[in-house]
């Protein structure tokens, strides 16, 4: 694999993570996350979304 095919690569994964927290939902998800273990209920709760 070349430098610069090596490079893009890395640049498109950090434009997926750049998305995945571009949505402050997510970040609050993450953030409930960060302070220790959840259930699914918890997390379903905190984002207001039923458990299906």
């Amino acid at each position: 694999m070349s430098s610069g095919h090596f490079k893009q690569d890395l640049f498109t994964q950090f434009a997926r993570v750049g998305k995945a927290l571009a949505n402050a939902n997510r970040l609050e998800l993450i953030e409930f996350l960060a302070q220790g273990e959840r259930s699914v209920d918890e997390l379903a709760r905190v984002a207001g979304l039923s458990v299906a």
